[in-house]
């Protein structure tokens, strides 16, 4: 059998573990288009090996997505998994190497990064993003389906400029030192998934700690899914010094499935009842972002009351109450 016969997936995902939920994001959509991808979280099944995995992914796809962020760019494991699209198609006439950025990693792109065109996700829409990135891994011509307007039919006036095609929607004027600022636009409510945000929050606290905990050499981390919660233990010496569960719910126990709960303890602990903290995501107006309003009974501060936090703002919060258990312990 050829080896082009072989190949029988459209897409290997490689990505950073920090940006899982951005690859799956990805693939979902891929697939939902009727395409067929190789992801490491959804095909590497446990005992399995993990380098022949990779290498038979990278032989198997016709061609590979790299999920490009600052630590995408700085991880050593991921580089052999980008480098073998590259080494297939060294001058991109095939696309087989397809860059798509989630993360700002301009200033960060280095040595052949800098040549190959990429899919630019950062700062979209969820709807805008989806159509960059089906766009993107379209190998066709990029021409618009509707016709592009006849520049005869427009009627200039004195005080009118020509509409600037990279714009939508903006208000200009021809007075460029008395130019007038675009109109803000409206805070409206945003509707998001509150199951597919929980699942977001607990892959993106795991991998986060996980990559955190594996940059030094005398910890260890585990992590296990049981019973609708993520159990996460951190150990030194193969002793835990810090327990972390998860539950999928506001409060546990209540099974309101838009919310999450936290339990914790310092040392191994085995959790049948009660919680330390418990929020409920919502869509904040002023950020325009989804936030978790967290009811802090001691996992971050003894003092308990509500608090708002973005995902950023709350793993560096929980870190730091985690990094100050190692450094007691240690």
């Amino acid at each position: 059998m050829s080896e082009e016969k072989q190949k029988t997936i459209d897409f290997f995902i490689s990505y950073n573990g920090a940006d899982k939920a951005w690859a799956e994001w990805i693939a979902w959509q891929l697939e939902e288009e009727r395409f067929t991808t190789i992801l490491q979280a959804w095909d590497f099944r446990p005992g399995g090996n993990f380098v022949l995995k990779m290498q038979e992914a990278s032989e198997k796809a016709n061609r590979t997505i790299a999920v490009l962020s600052p630590k995408y760019l700085s991880a050593v494991y991921t580089q052999p998994e980008w480098a073998a699209a590259f080494r297939r198609d060294p001058k991109g006439t095939q696309g087989l190497l397809l860059p798509v950025m989630v993360h700002d990693c301009k200033r960060e792109l280095a040595g052949l990064w800098p040549q190959i065109i990429y899919i630019n996700l950062v700062g979209l829409s969820e709807q805008t993003a989806r159509r960059a990135l089906l766009e993107g891994v379209d190998r066709g011509r990029n021409k618009p389906k509707t016709p592009p307007t006849f520049p005869g039919t427009i009627q200039h006036h004195e005080i009118e400029e020509p509409h600037f095609p990279g714009r939508t929607g903006g208000v200009s004027s021809t007075n460029f030192p008395e130019e007038k600022s675009a109109l803000s636009k409206l805070k409206l409510d945003k509707q998001f998934n509150p199951y597919k945000t929980r699942d977001e929050w607990i892959d993106y606290i795991t991998s986060s700690l996980q990559e955190a905990i594996e940059g030094e050499a005398s910890l260890d981390f585990y992590t296990d899914d049981a019973q609708g919660q993520r159990q996460i233990r951190i150990l030194s010496n193969q002793k835990t010094v810090y327990s972390l569960d998860i539950h999928k719910d506001s409060m546990g126990g209540s099974r309101n499935d838009d919310g999450i709960s936290f339990s914790y303890a310092e040392g191994r602990a085995t959790f049948s009842s009660g919680f330390h903290a418990s929020g409920n995501f919502k869509w904040d107006r002023q950020k325009e972002v989804v936030v978790l309003e967290l009811l802090d009974m001691s996992l971050l501060s003894h003092l308990g009351g509500t608090k708002e936090y973005t995902k950023e703002e709350f793993l560096h919060a929980l870190w730091d109450k985690i990094r100050s258990v190692i450094e007691r312990a240690s």
